[in-house]
């Protein structure tokens, strides 16, 4: 039967929710968010850098400021460069001044308008948040390497764009109490998957290595959107949360009484409240077991305060 909300809205549609966004950082050259920018989404060694060209030795007489301006027009250097940055996505970081997370360094879970002291930050490493369950993928065995936090699934890992391609190239992976992952050869679960409830210093254990194509998060959670069918802003929550003055990924964003769907993982039982702290029942409170692309299907759009999940 077609309902009047039904007639007015449209149907809901069947779309699948999208991956949660990566952790990421986003380095800027100038204070205040200003200049240049690298936006990062995993752990790396050592950032984008010019190298000195071999025929330097031969040309010692020329400045290095000259040789630096004979990079291609494209080439982005990042290295010591960085004079304030924006953590994105409940990412934790720690920023070093040396290459391979080597001399002194900061930790960062919020952004920081100035670095102090500015341009000296030559490598960068994701850290686990300890608010979420996680999982870490890591470049080489025993947890080395450039490294990728996921906090939900991540369906196909090559993303175009980031410092490192993570397709085909994992060899070890840290799994955090609480969480619990499905590792596929190929993106969006399929080919040969093992399930992870522990981590794994080397994949070639389980005949993982260097194929991993897909990582798919099994632990309950649950994802918020601030638009329909899965679109927006979004809040990754994996517990109980008042939601109020929580940003998600936009900076400064209130999601308090802002999402308009949901998408639920892990066999999560979730109940969704208009009121702080679960404070009231009956049609205040709904509880979803299943992705809801449109929440104005359920009388909860625009009206969320408090999420808790069983």
């Amino acid at each position: 039967m077609i309902t009047l909300l039904t007639f007015l809205i449209g149907p809901a549609t069947a779309a699948d929710p999208p991956d949660v966004a990566l952790q990421s950082v986003i380095l800027y050259d100038q204070k205040n968010f200003g200049g240049d920018r690298w936006h990062l989404y995993n752990s790396i060694e050592h950032l984008p850098h010019q190298s000195i060209p071999w025929w330097h030795w031969f040309v010692l007489p020329l400045p290095i400021g000259v040789l630096k301006n004979t990079a291609p027009p494209t080439a982005r250097e990042a290295d010591d460069r960085a004079a304030s940055l924006r953590v994105m996505n409940d990412a934790i970081i720690r920023v070093y001044e040396h290459p391979n997370y080597q001399g002194h360094s900061e930790r960062f879970s919020s952004d920081a308008e100035a670095l102090n002291p500015p341009d000296r930050t030559s490598s960068v490493k994701f850290l686990g948040n300890e608010d979420h369950p996680y999982i870490v993928l890591y470049e080489h065995t025993y947890y080395n390497g450039d490294s990728r936090v996921l906090l939900s699934s991540d369906h196909d890992l090559r993303h175009g764009g980031s410092v490192v391609d993570f397709d085909d190239t994992v060899t070890s992976i840290l799994v955090s109490d609480g969480a619990k992952a499905r590792i596929c050869e190929h993106p969006y679960g399929g080919g040969r998957c093992v399930e992870l409830t522990d981590s794994v210093p080397d994949l070639r254990t389980i005949g993982m290595d260097d194929a991993v194509s897909s990582v798919i998060a099994e632990h309950p959670h649950v994802i918020l959107y601030e638009h329909l069918n899965y679109t927006g802003n979004r809040m990754l929550v994996t517990g109980s949360m008042d939601i109020r003055n929580e940003e998600g990924l936009v900076p400064g964003f209130d999601f308090n009484d802002q999402a308009t769907s949901l998408a639920v993982y892990g066999g999560a039982s979730v109940t969704i409240n208009k009121h702080p702290a679960g404070g009231n029942t009956g049609t205040d409170a709904y509880v979803v077991t299943d992705h809801v692309p449109d929440l104005r299907t359920i009388g909860m759009n625009d009206t969320i305060t408090y999420v808790e999940i069983d």
